[in-house]
C-alpha cells in the first residue's frame, strides 16, 4: 500500500501511475481515491466515455459503475443520502462484483446499464444539473434493492413509513 503525498497527474494502462511532483508508481492493481464532495478526477480526461464536471460523473450503472468498463467503480457519488450505509452497500456490491462469483452482484449487459441511466435521467429532467445524483427520498428503496443483489438483510429506517 502506497500513501499519497502529491495529487495523481495521470494513470497509464498498463498499471503505473505519475503523480504532479513527478514521481511514478509502478504495478498498481486498485485506488482508492477520496474526494470529498467535489468530483474531481482529471487523470482520468483519457478514460474514452466518461464525463464528468463539478456536479455529475458517467454514464455510471446505478451511479456506481462507468458502464463502458464497469470495472471503474465510484463509491460515494449519490447526494443526499444517509452516507455511511449507502456507500457501504456499494461498496458490497462492488466487491461481489470484482469476485464474479456472486451471481446476483453482476451486472447485466452495457446496453441495458445505459437504459436504466436513461430512465433516470428522464425522471430528473426537470431538475437542474446539479441534481442529478441527489436520492433523498430514493434512497431508502435503492438502499434495499443493493441489500437483495448483496445479500445484505433489508432494513426500514426509523420512521420510514
Amino acid at each position: 500500500m502506497h500513501r499519497l503525498i502529491s495529487e495523481i497527474d495521470e494513470i497509464h494502462k498498463e498499471g503505473n501511475i505519475t503523480l504532479k511532483n513527478g514521481k511514478t508508481i509502478i504495478d498498481i492493481n486498485t485506488i482508492i481515491y477520496c474526494t470529498g464532495y467535489g468530483f474531481n478526477f482529471p487523470f482520468l480526461n483519457n478514460i474514452e466515455g466518461l464525463v464528468w464536471d463539478k456536479d455529475l460523473i458517467g454514464p455510471l450503472f446505478h451511479h456506481t459503475f462507468f458502464a463502458l468498463d464497469p470495472t471503474l467503480i465510484f463509491i460515494g457519488v449519490p447526494q443526499y443520502v444517509a452516507s455511511f450505509p449507502f456507500f457501504e452497500l456499494q461498496a458490497r456490491w462492488a466487491a461481489q462484483f470484482l469476485n464474479g462469483n456472486y451471481e446476483k452482484a453482476l451486472l447485466p449487459e452495457k446496453e441495458a446499464m445505459l437504459a436504466s441511466l436513461s430512465r433516470w435521467a428522464e425522471s430528473r429532467k426537470d431538475q437542474p444539473r446539479s441534481k442529478f445524483h441527489v436520492f433523498v427520498m430514493y434512497q431508502w428503496p435503492f438502499c434495499n434493492m443493493m441489500r437483495d443483489v448483496t445479500g445484505t438483510p433489508r432494513e426500514e429506517p426509523a420512521g420510514w413509513r
